[in-house]
Parts: structure tokens; C-alpha cells; sequence
């Protein structure tokens, strides 16, 4: 009989008996396979220490990741939130999205109630380039969390997508399982309010929506900024919804407020306080002044050259229209072949 300690790590031990279901459901319920799987999570834990990393990427230069917990959705499931024409990056790593994302779904965790353990991923594509997204990128992170947080995705939302991002999807899949691959859904623009209405309810459905909105076309200085409060109450406010903002962000604002000596962090607040994201706590710390954005319409092209899709080992057929509001078909008669695949679960 094999027993393991979580015991360093409080806010992981909570719902155990859950957490350990999702390891035999990754591994179809074959006792020897959920077993090889969690005790490689285990070891992970142990020496990458996930509730000890922080973004260093982001604190060295603000907004180099855009995705961030907004809110949640109609089920109380935590929602993360990216839009591409955001993020200060020209380039991304394996390294530094998993160092980014693995901070995100560990402050997710300590929100869950009782009975959840699932989060929900929305992705705005607009502004997206093969540099920031492309399948080696994609399939280094979908290795890392299915491997140590499996079955933990509830869904995977794509907006403003396009057939570079179709050519991106098509190279992904075919290592992810099918029961995975069916929690991607890519939303045509049309149908945006509708989708969003019925998966995340009124507030959250709104925030995302007028986001996304304010994100399309010539984004905001404040939008480029999210991690910052608006200037008025009456404002959209892009670090996330209402609920969001008052349950967990306002509380450290009036704790700034009260004691402004003691920075907001989790050896002042607890190792199980739900941290936003990084720039945000730097921002309430008050220690993102002047900070200096890039200018990235000087850098991010929209159309894609079929010479930059060979490089990412990105394939589509030669009449594919590279236009950013094309629309993409999310079936495709190679789905039938990979039914019985096995791949990665997330």
C-alpha cells in the first residue's frame, strides 16, 4: 500500500479525495496508470514547489502576461481571462507560460469551493502572432498540466479567432485526448453574447463582452495597463468583475490603506490567500510607477506569411484566407480518426 503526504502544502490537501478522482479519471480508471501519474505530480510539487513561484517574468516587466483570474463563471468556476493585444511580450517560452500559468491555477485552487475543481480558460485571439502561440509552445504546456493538474479544465473558450490560429489547433489536437479536445470551443463572433450568457451568467458574461470589445481595435492605454484601478467607478474595470474585484482585490486595497508599510504578499496575508495577478499586487504595493509599454503594433503583424507558418510548423491549405476576422471550421474529418487516440487530459 503507497500513502503520500501533501502535508506541505495545506491548501492542496484540501478536498484530497477529489483531487486524486481526477488522477484515476485522466488515466481511465486503470489504477496502475493514475498511479504512475500521480506520483509523478507528486515529485513535480516537490521540486518545482508551485505555490512558491512567482511570475518573474511579469514583476521584471509588467504585463508581459495578459491572462489573469477575472471572475467565474455561472457554477463558481474560477475564470482566467487573456487577450493577446495586451501582453508585453513579442515572444513566449515554455518556460515562462508555465511559470505564469502554474501561479494563476494555484491561486485558483484556493478559491474553489467545496465540490469544484475545475477552472474555465477564455482566450481573445486578437493580436495573436505564431511567436506567442504556436504548437511547440502549445504542446510543452498541455505536457505540464496534464501530467499535474489533470482534469481540471472545465472549458476552453476561443474568440476572434482565425485560420492561423485553426492551423495552430490542427498541429495540437492530435496529442490531446478526445474528451479534452472537446472542452475547446471556438465561438464565432456572432454568437459571443449568447455562448457567454449561457456559461458564465449576467456579470461575468458582461465584463467578458465589453473586454473583448474594448480590446478589438485601437486598445486603450487603460486597457493596456490591466493590472491598474480605473479612473472612475463608472468604468470598466479590467482587472475583472465586480465580485472579483470586491472579494478579493478591494480587501487589499483597504489593507494598503490601514497599514501602508506592510506590502501585500503571502507572508503578511498567509500562504492561503488567493493572490490576482501579479502586476496587480505590484500595482496595489504601490510599486509599478512609470512603467514604460511597448509599442507592439510596431512589432505584431496580423497577416501571417505561409514563410512564418512553416517555421512554427504551422500547415494550412494554400487558398486559406489569412485575413484576422476570417472564421474558422472547428470540425474537421481528421476529428473522426483521432477518436480512439489517446493523448494528454487536461
Amino acid at each position: 500500500m503507497h500513502t503520500f503526504s501533501f502535508s506541505f502544502e495545506v491548501h492542496y490537501s484540501r478536498f484530497l479525495e477529489l483531487r486524486l478522482s481526477r488522477f484515476l479519471k485522466a488515466r481511465k480508471y486503470v489504477l496502475k496508470d493514475a498511479f504512475k501519474l500521480l506520483s509523478g505530480a507528486i515529485e513535480w510539487r516537490r521540486s518545482f514547489r508551485p505555490t512558491h513561484v512567482p511570475c518573474t517574468f511579469c514583476i521584471d516587466r509588467p504585463g508581459f502576461h495578459g491572462i489573469r483570474q477575472i471572475g467565474f463563471d455561472a457554477a463558481e468556476r474560477p475564470v482566467l481571462y487573456a487577450c493577446f493585444a495586451q501582453c508585453q511580450a513579442l515572444k513566449y517560452t515554455a518556460e515562462d507560460n508555465i511559470m505564469h500559468v502554474v501561479y494563476l491555477v494555484e491561486n485558483a485552487l484556493k478559491c474553489l469551493e467545496k465540490g469544484r475543481q475545475q477552472w474555465v480558460i477564455v482566450i481573445d485571439c486578437t493580436g495573436m502572432t505564431l511567436p506567442c502561440c504556436n504548437p511547440k509552445l502549445g504542446r510543452q504546456f498541455c505536457q505540464t498540466f496534464g501530467d499535474n493538474y489533470p482534469e481540471h479544465l472545465s472549458r476552453f473558450f476561443m474568440v476572434n479567432h482565425n485560420p492561423a490560429l485553426h492551423g495552430v489547433w490542427k498541429a495540437i489536437r492530435v496529442f490531446i485526448d478526445p474528451t479534452t479536445r472537446k472542452k475547446v470551443i471556438f465561438v464565432k463572433k456572432g454568437k459571443i453574447g449568447e455562448v457567454f450568457d449561457e456559461h458564465f451568467g449576467p456579470e461575468t458574461s458582461a465584463w467578458l463582452q465589453e473586454e473583448i470589445r474594448l480590446n478589438r481595435t485601437d486598445i486603450s492605454e487603460a486597457q493596456r495597463r490591466f493590472w491598474e484601478a480605473p479612473t472612475r467607478s463608472s468604468v470598466h474595470d479590467p482587472r475583472g468583475t465586480p465580485k472579483y474585484v470586491q472579494r478579493y482585490i478591494e480587501p487589499m486595497e483597504q489593507r494598503r490603506r490601514q497599514n501602508a508599510t506592510e506590502l501585500i504578499s503571502l507572508s503578511s496575508l498567509g500562504r492561503q490567500t488567493h493572490m490576482p495577478h501579479p502586476n496587480i499586487v505590484q500595482q496595489l504595493n504601490g510599486q509599478l510607477k512609470n512603467v514604460t509599454l511597448i509599442d507592439l503594433k510596431k512589432h505584431k503583424k496580423h497577416l501571417l506569411s505561409k514563410e512564418e507558418m512553416d517555421e512554427y510548423g504551422v500547415t494550412l491549405p494554400d487558398n486559406t484566407d489569412f485575413s484576422e476576422d476570417g472564421e474558422i471550421d472547428t470540425e474537421d474529418e481528421t476529428d473522426s480518426k483521432l477518436e480512439g487516440a489517446k493523448g494528454l487530459s487536461l
